[in-house]
């Protein structure tokens, strides 16, 4: 029996095919942008954060990239367990973030002296 790369385990045990489309790099990037604002959390999240915006601003990490290139970054950089396990869960937080309905604050009415 043939052992698997991390890669390979990826695609061949992802719910989903790993497609690298613009739909998907759209979705990376604005996770990335998500993350980036993430910095201040005291939790793995934060983390990660810190670590992603760090690659970025040094240029070791585009910003236009996909869900699989991004853990594909993580894997070749030998984030740890942890690690990889707090971008699944960022990206899960990030996914339900995306289904709030979008909020447009109201214009008070005017009150009219009378």
């Amino acid at each position: 029996m043939k052992t698997l790369t991390i890669k390979e385990a990826i695609i061949k045990f992802s719910p989903h095919p790993v497609e690298e489309t613009e739909q998907a790099t759209l979705e990376g990037s604005v996770f990335i942008i998500w993350l980036k604002t993430q910095t201040k959390r005291h939790d793995d999240i934060g983390k990660l954060s810190r670590l992603i915006t760090e690659d970025v601003l040094k240029g070791h990490f585009p910003e236009k990239v996909s869900k699989y290139q991004i853990m594909m970054h993580l894997i070749s950089h030998n984030m740890s367990k942890d690690g990889r396990s707090a971008f699944v869960s960022a990206w899960s937080e990030f996914e339900k973030i995306k289904k709030l309905p979008e909020v447009i604050p109201q214009k008070q009415p005017l009150i009219s002296d009378q």
